[in-house]
């Protein structure tokens, strides 16, 4: 009998797994009937398994604990990086590449002025400026850049503002001022050698400058003469002052700005209006020659 109970108990974990064949199973069930401790055996084994499994569970739900818990925070740190970067990215200043929705222009006069920036983007221009030596004379080098974020250049407002810079004792009327567009660090110019400037100017866009130029056209239309004087900045063409007869032009719409709002500037009034004197002279002489009359060009 022992050793029948031998060979049943060493079957009875496969019997409980119901890994066991169906002949060792009807001798397993036969046994267990009239022999109360193999019985026993068996609900020991099994009491043991329930623990076993029981506690293999727990563990398994703590290990599960500990992963999510990771997870999450994996999670939390990565969203945490993402938006960083986003944040980053949408308020990082980058300079932006000169184009033709950029224009310069100077209000007042002596010391009293400042270069003012248009640009369809938004954003926020900034500027500084050295001196330097050119043939025997001193200039005013101004470095001038745009910086906008991604949000504010695709929110895409039309702005005009001015460089966030101190002019000093600059004086537009007397000094030589010359105006460079940079994508390079203009807050660096202050401290850059005569090789990086001269470098910073190679790879800039040349803007504007205060040389002062005058045009003289005389018209003729019919039997009457008409003649017209402009003095402006060289480069630009920004008309400084502006003398002539008011009868063609007061047909014209020279000035987009005043005329937004209800006002006709004549052409003794078009200093200081944003108006290029080129562009001015070219309407007038247009209209003239449509009408049958002609116009010439003198330069001072």
């Amino acid at each position: 009998m022992k050793k029948n109970c031998d060979v049943i108990k060493d079957l009875l974990p496969l019997y409980i797994d119901d890994a066991c064949s169906e002949n060792s199973k009807e001798l397993i069930l036969k046994h267990l009937k009239t022999c109360h401790d193999c019985q026993n055996y068996l609900d020991s084994i099994k009491m043991n398994v329930g623990e076993t499994n029981t506690i293999e569970i727990k563990a398994f739900k703590k290990f599960n604990k500990k992963i999510i818990l990771k997870l999450a925070v994996i999670i939390i740190i990565f969203c945490a990086l993402i938006l960083a970067l986003l944040w980053g990215i949408n308020n990082y200043k980058f300079s932006m590449k000169y184009d033709k929705d950029m224009s310069f222009y100077s209000g007042g006069n002596g010391n009293r002025w400042n270069l003012v920036f248009n640009y369809t983007h938004d954003g926020y221009p900034y500027a500084d400026f050295v001196k330097m030596n050119e043939n025997g004379e001193t200039i005013y080098v101004i470095f001038v850049t745009w910086k906008s974020t991604l949000h504010e250049y695709f929110s895409n407002i039309n702005i005009g503002s001015a460089p966030d810079m101190d002019y000093g004792s600059m004086n537009i009327d007397n000094d030589i001022i010359r105006v460079y567009y940079t994508q390079d660090d203009v807050h660096k110019v202050k401290e850059a050698s005569k090789e990086e400037l001269d470098k910073m100017i190679k790879n800039s866009v040349y803007v504007f400058n205060n040389d002062k130029k005058t045009t003289n056209m005389q018209c003729k239309l019919g039997n009457e003469d008409y003649n017209y004087t402009m003095t402006y900045y060289d480069l630009n063409g920004l008309i400084l002052e502006s003398f002539g007869d008011n009868t063609i032009p007061s047909k014209l719409k020279l000035d987009d700005y005043a005329s937004k709002y209800g006002k006709e500037t004549k052409f003794e009034n078009l200093a200081h209006s944003n108006e290029n004197a080129h562009d001015v002279l070219d309407k007038i002489e247009k209209y003239i020659r449509k009408n049958g009359g002609n116009c010439s060009r003198k330069d001072n």
